[in-house]
């Protein structure tokens, strides 16, 4: 028969150092960033989860030297000793060593329960420390939060770029009535033209080069546009005012945009802190798994120690196992 081990009744897993090390960073360095005024009620709790890490640290850190320390109690490895002496003394009778060997069963056993003591107790503080944490419940109410702050996002990143549109047409006619208004002033036209604007024909007869020509027809064109009247029953006032108009229109625009980029840049800010937020929550978890796999451990140890088929032989092998288990966790611990 297969004699068992301490895999027969868990899973001896150790704790990932670099995922509680890192889990453990984040934590802390998130709760130091956020400001979550937009989520008071969970603002409040941030404090809460760096104590409850820092305590369950901290127990994990004590108990599993605690039972480390039980565990190299020689008093154990002593009475195999003794176990294996008076079995191999030829000078003892049946009735002497039935006795002595019933006296060290008797030790063996208070032994045996005092450590079992120790690691239940021990697997319970754990195990209760990674439960205080993980009720901490740092999950806002509403669950559709994060995609009702991303829907007004959109909102206001598409009203922006409408208004960034209107801007940019705006000041494109902006600067061609300013240019136009420049160059009918180089040319001192402004006074010939303030009653009656120029038509195109008008405007060809006038001595200028090219370019600047092409640049005021354009201009005058576009007013008339605007206006939705041609040029010879608009006045030069008439395009000195449509050009002002521009201007405050521009800025009512400007204005409008650097409020809506604000609150956009809020709810930005928003969901980066809701993000966050959802990785404090994963790393506390991944913290807290990592830290189960040590109180599974120790349950574990207990169970196959309380089976009822267990022999003085198999709690021997187990306590190796759990020995070399430990040593691997402690070497773990100190690197964190």
């Amino acid at each position: 028969m297969t004699a068992k081990t301490l895999s027969d009744f868990t899973h001896l897993a150790v704790p990932e150092k670099a995922i509680m090390k890192a889990a453990e960073q984040l934590i802390h360095a998130h709760i130091a960033s956020l400001t979550l005024d937009f989520l008071p009620a969970i603002k409040i709790k941030l404090p809460s989860v760096q104590a409850a890490l820092t305590a369950a640290g901290a127990v994990l850190s004590e108990t599993l030297t605690t039972v480390t320390v039980q565990l190299n109690n020689e008093q154990l490895n002593a009475l195999e000793i003794m176990q294996r002496e008076i079995e191999a003394d030829l000078t003892l009778s049946v009735e002497n060593k039935q006795k002595a060997l019933g006296l060290l069963d008797t030790q063996r056993v208070h032994a045996q329960s005092s450590l079992r003591r120790i690691v239940s107790s021990s697997a319970n503080a754990i195990a209760q420390r990674c439960d205080d944490l993980k009720q901490i419940n740092i999950k806002p109410d509403a669950t559709t939060l994060k995609e009702t702050l991303q829907r007004q996002l959109d909102s206001l990143n598409q009203q922006n770029a409408k208004l960034a549109s209107s801007m940019a047409s705006i000041a494109e006619d902006r600067r061609l009535l300013d240019s136009t208004i420049a160059t009918l002033e180089k040319y001192n036209l402004a006074d010939q033209f303030k009653d009656i604007l120029p038509t195109a024909d008008e405007l060809a007869l006038i001595n200028m080069p090219s370019p600047e020509l092409a640049l005021v027809q354009a201009g005058l064109a576009r007013l008339e546009k605007m206006l939705g009247q041609v040029s010879n029953a608009l006045k030069y006032l008439d395009l000195v005012n449509e050009r002002d108009t521009l201007r405050h229109r521009y800025n009512a625009l400007l204005a409008q945009s650097r409020g809506v980029s604000s609150e956009a840049k809020a709810l930005a800010r928003n969901l980066a802190e809701l993000q966050g937020l959802d990785s404090i929550d994963q790393n506390k978890g991944a913290w807290i798994n990592e830290a189960a796999k040590v109180y599974e451990a120790l349950y574990g140890f207990l169970a196959a120690c309380q089976s009822p088929d267990a022999t003085s032989g198999d709690f021997t092998r187990y306590l190796a196992e759990f020995k070399t288990y430990l040593k691997q966790v402690h070497d773990i611990k100190r690197t964190l």
